[in-house]
């Protein structure tokens, strides 16, 4: 479960699996300096993405307290952009946000998930006839197609909406005559183990081989039913299960199986009915969800004497989704069963890149430096590429602009007009005007027309721009 993208704190297209492959890595900042540290990074995480890039600002207040700004900017035109994050434990409260149980808001009914239903043998001499297979949700809905393998393909003499999986062993199938009140039923036969050591075959309801499922039925996500069929042959065993890709049809390691039950054939024909379900991508209990306010808190309780907070900053259309996943820490299991919340963010837009921006600080109990923080507005034909964020704090107010690619640009931000052409700046006032500065790949930083006097932060000679392997965003 620990390489399980959805477990980390990262970006996801969809909610699918990072690609295990040709991720790659690279630093684009890693530059330090007093008060201020910046890093920013990309990685090819996944195919549909052509931006996937976090960006981190550590802003220190030494002696007081330090906090971390956390950018992830996400495009894809396949789907939403989501941003996933579990807490540390379940002692937490939120505020600034009306979330209302379940899925309410971030429903999920309108995504479709490709399945196909099995029904696999292992025996060396085994066979299997299927008739009348009905896949029906619990609203009555009917999934399965051709049910009597009845319709033929003319050119591969195959029964259309059925196939076969095929992991060790030989078989043939098709479409059998007679069937168990007309013409045709499907049919699979283990022909032997071949050049292989065991049997591995199955018969799916759905044009799929078992390992993508582009074509195969499909189901609303999260439904749940019943399936029936009737079922004659020679098999000890028939296990029936589902076979589902959650996000990524495409690929076979975004498969999911779920078993249904296990059920004899024999000479007669003979009915069975079981319940099927297919897997969430929020794999989560006890959901609640919300439109993202501009801004809302989560605070942890971590230790007596220690308190993490978390400020979420919305973005136009965002979604927020809160329930209890997978909390497992301890290798030696002792802490089996436990729970911990995961948020996510969702973002949907048509067009255009999503920016996840948050705030965390980690501090005593009535001794946290942030006190509020919100996104600043930016000019239209600059939001694919500026975002500009007004941190609260105990001390005064800091502003912090990220960009892209570095240009000259002017914002209206608390502190005033602001104007830079660098990567990263980051101005913090305690009042009468900045207590320090810091820029990033950039010579201009004026407030008000006037020029502020900035660290320039250097570049890591090791680090920065160096392509690596490590994945970003966990």
């Amino acid at each position: 479960m620990t390489r399980r993208t959805f477990s980390h704190n990262t970006g996801m297209v969809e909610l699918a699996g990072q690609k295990t492959r040709g991720r790659g890595g690279h630093f684009h900042l890693f530059h330090t300096g007093e008060q201020v540290k910046v890093m920013a990074a990309s990685s090819a995480a996944y195919d549909e993405a052509d931006i996937y890039r976090r960006s981190v600002i550590q802003i220190d207040h030494a002696p007081d307290n330090s906090y971390f700004v956390d950018i992830f900017r996400l495009r894809t035109d396949k789907g939403s952009r989501d941003l996933v994050y579990h807490g540390p434990n379940s002692d937490y409260q939120v505020s600034g946000i009306e979330l209302q149980d379940g899925k309410i808001i971030m429903s999920e009914a309108d995504n479709k998930v490709r399945f196909g239903l099995r029904f696999a043998v292992t025996g060396e001499a085994d066979e299997i006839y299927v008739d009348d297979v009905s896949i029906k949700l619990a609203d009555g809905t009917e999934l399965a197609k051709n049910p009597s393998a009845a319709q033929i393909d003319q050119k591969t003499g195959k029964p259309v909406e059925w196939n076969h999986y095929s992991g060790s062993g030989d078989v043939e199938w098709g479409s059998h005559s007679p069937g168990r009140t007309d013409d045709h039923c499907a049919y699979l036969k283990i022909l032997g183990k071949g050049d292989d050591t065991t049997i591995n075959q199955a018969l799916i309801q759905g044009n799929t081989n078992g390992y993508s499922g582009v074509n195969a039925l499909q189901m609303p996500e999260g439904a749940r039913g019943t399936v029936s069929f009737w079922i004659r042959g020679s098999a000890a065993s028939c296990s029936v299960s589902t076979v589902a890709w959650p996000s990524d049809p495409s690929s076979s390691g975004d498969r999911v199986h779920k078993g249904l039950g296990t059920v004899p054939a024999t000479e007669e024909w003979t009915h069975h009915t079981l319940e099927f379900g297919t897997t969430p991508q929020m794999d989560l209990e006890n959901v609640k969800s919300a439109y993202s306010p501009d801004t809302w808190t989560a605070v942890w309780q971590v230790a007596d004497d220690l308190l993490f907070s978390a400020y979420h900053c919305g973005q136009r259309g965002e979604i927020t989704c809160i329930g209890d996943g997978w909390g497992q820490r301890d290798h030696r299991n002792t802490d089996l069963g436990v729970t911990i919340p995961y948020i996510i963010r969702r973002h949907k837009p048509d067009t255009g890149v999503s920016a996840f921006l948050t705030v965390y600080e980690a501090h005593k109990p009535e001794a946290a430096i942030v006190k509020s923080a919100y996104r600043l507005a930016i000019p239209e034909q600059l939001a694919d590429s500026v975002v500009a964020i007004a941190i609260e704090t105990t001390l005064g107010t800091d502003v912090v602009i990220s960009r892209l690619e570095p240009a000259e640009i002017e914002l209206d931000t608390p502190l005033g007009k602001v104007r830079t052409d660098a990567a990263v700046i980051v101005v913090s006032s305690g009042g009468a005007g900045p207590s320090f500065a810091a820029i990033v790949e950039g010579e201009l930083l004026q407030l008000n027309g006037a020029e502020v006097d900035a660290q320039h932060l250097q570049p890591d000679p090791e680090l920065d721009k160096q392509e690596s392997e490590v994945v970003v965003a966990k």
